[in-house]
């Protein structure tokens, strides 16, 4: 019997190095790009009657203060090199996937002092949506082109893995 593995969403806050974190923290705090990230995760993506799932690593769970987890709204799935973890950090938290395609990126070319990185694409196997993609995919209106707060450049985008044409 085969079973066919969910496709995944990825949302991604990345400087153009790829930095996605530092010190266990976030490298910015950015009030709209976290509500952003809160609206996408729990509202965006295909329709359906069980909320969105957010599956991040231990350190990302342990770097969320306590009374902000688990994330409200969505399933919070929390990965660990350790099954004694898995259970630790289980309490309250149910688990589950959900079936969505795009990737999102979110680029700020400063903080290259991060000392944790998102791994390279590579460049052949994805494309840039279009802007009206994106907000039709998310189901909401998202702002276009280069934003920017607290001094900090950013824009939404959407990626898409392209299709495999090899038999």
């Amino acid at each position: 019997m085969s079973s066919s593995l969910p496709q995944l969403t990825l949302v991604v806050a990345a400087t153009l190095s790829n930095g996605i974190g530092t010190k266990g923290n976030l490298p910015w705090r950015l009030s709209r790009e976290m509500a952003y990230f809160a609206k996408v995760t729990r509202e965006g993506g295909p329709r359906s009657s069980s909320p969105n799932t957010v599956i991040m690593g231990r350190k990302t769970w342990e770097s969320i203060k306590p009374q902000y987890r688990p994330l409200k709204g969505r399933l919070n799935v929390v990965i660990s090199s350790s099954i004694t973890s898995v259970f630790d950090l289980r309490a309250g938290t149910r688990t589950s996937c959900n079936n969505s395609d795009p990737a999102y990126q979110d680029l700020e070319p400063a903080y290259e002092e991060c000392d944790v990185f998102f791994p390279e694409l590579k460049a052949d196997e994805w494309t840039q949506a279009e802007h009206t993609d994106l907000e039709k995919w998310v189901g909401f209106e998202v702002a276009k082109g280069v934003q920017e707060e607290k001094g900090i450049k950013y824009e939404f985008q959407m990626w898409v893995k392209k299709q495999d044409s090899s038999p």
